[in-house]
């Protein structure tokens, strides 16, 4: 009796969710910022449930970020050097017009900046930032979290900002960018930004403890 009352208490809840998902339909709407909405890509998330489109393949973490800067920020997307692993964001982002930001550095993410993960895949993880405070960072994402969103646990301290690990296995954010770049930046404190108009990429730690 009490492993059939463990199994409804634990199990069914999980069961039932996961047949939501598969429920969802390709393409689906899990949430939007600045209308700009973020899609459902199905469960494989290695694949892309739609093919490629004018952003790259739908419903990918980097489609949304391209799509993203193209239809809210104004920014051309759409050519070849936005395209790549997410990750890429992180190690070239000069080539897309940005300029990056260590993770545990000075300046702190803002909105619209692109947070670049080291994991959960050897292709790295992209999603938008939405909003941000002294103890979290909010963002919207495809092809990972089912609701399109998360929160990230953040810490402000000594004129240093710093988001956590989000995945098991890697998955820490390490630096942010700015497009067009600044030409002169404040001292910042923490939790400030450069008093300029950006659109911050933040990108992996320089230093990653490996969990594989």
């Amino acid at each position: 009796m009490r492993h059939a009352n463990l199994i409804k208490r634990v199990l069914l809840p999980y069961i039932a969710a996961s047949a939501a998902l598969v429920a969802q339909p390709c393409g689906e709407v899990l949430d939007t910022y600045k209308d700009v909405p973020a899609k459902f890509n199905g469960l494989d998330t290695r694949q892309s449930c739609d093919g490629e489109g004018a952003y790259g393949w739908q419903y990918q973490c980097v489609e949304y970020v391209r799509r993203f800067y193209s239809q809210a920020l104004g920014v051309n997307a759409t050519t070849d050097n936005w395209k790549g692993d997410a990750k890429h964001y992180a190690d070239v982002p000069a080539r897309r017009g940005l300029v990056f930001y260590k993770n545990g550095g000075m300046i702190a993410p803002a909105p619209d900046d692109i947070l670049v993960f080291d994991g959960p895949t050897v292709y790295g993880h992209v999603g938008i930032v939405t909003d941000v405070s002294s103890t979290e960072v909010e963002l919207i994402e495809q092809n990972w979290d089912p609701s399109g969103k998360k929160k990230l646990t953040a810490a402000a301290s000594g004129g240093v900002y710093s988001i956590s690990r989000r995945f098991a296995r890697g998955g820490v954010p390490v630096a942010s960018a700015s497009n067009p770049p600044a030409q002169s930046k404040p001292k910042p404190q923490a939790m400030s930004t450069p008093a300029v108009t950006k659109a911050l990429i933040a990108v992996l730690f320089l230093f990653v403890i490996s969990e594989f």
